[in-house]
């Protein structure tokens, strides 16, 4: 499960990274320049005719939008599996809470054995603020 976890980490970095990489080259810049400046001049573009870019150009224009597509695509199914697999750990583990205590004092047992474990959920949030603001600081 962890090997999964830092593929789907490796992923999502990569593409954050990737996407903060391809918006500060000087191609995409010029690219991104001239649409602007085309439509203050009033000059209509669409996504139809591929805002006048030859393929190429449109493909490394279109390029961050990607990379925070598939970035996107990872954070969902990854919390997904990540919620699937918390749910089976939980019934597990009060089956295992269930079968070893009484009745009287299951509530009690639940109680002390659940919770959240806030070190660890610190630590995510910060590495995720890290990960999502990082690429600003670094332009």
């Amino acid at each position: 499960m962890y090997g999964l976890g830092v593929l789907f980490s490796a992923l999502v970095l990569g593409s954050m990274v990737g996407s903060a990489y391809i918006s500060s080259l000087p191609a995409w810049k010029s690219i991104y320049t001239g649409i602007v400046q085309a439509q203050q001049s009033g000059q209509v573009l669409s996504l139809s005719n591929s805002f006048g870019l030859s393929p190429t150009e449109f493909l490394l224009f279109l390029s961050p939008l990607l990379a925070n597509a598939v970035s996107l695509i990872v954070m969902v199914i990854s919390g997904l599996i990540a919620n699937k697999c918390y749910y089976n750990h939980s019934v597990k583990k009060i089956k295992k809470i269930k079968s070893t205590t009484n009745k009287e004092l299951l509530n009690e047992a639940l109680e002390t054995k659940g919770g959240v474990n806030l070190p660890i959920a610190i630590s995510v949030a910060f590495a995720f603020l890290v990960v999502n603001y990082l690429p600003m600081f670094l332009m």
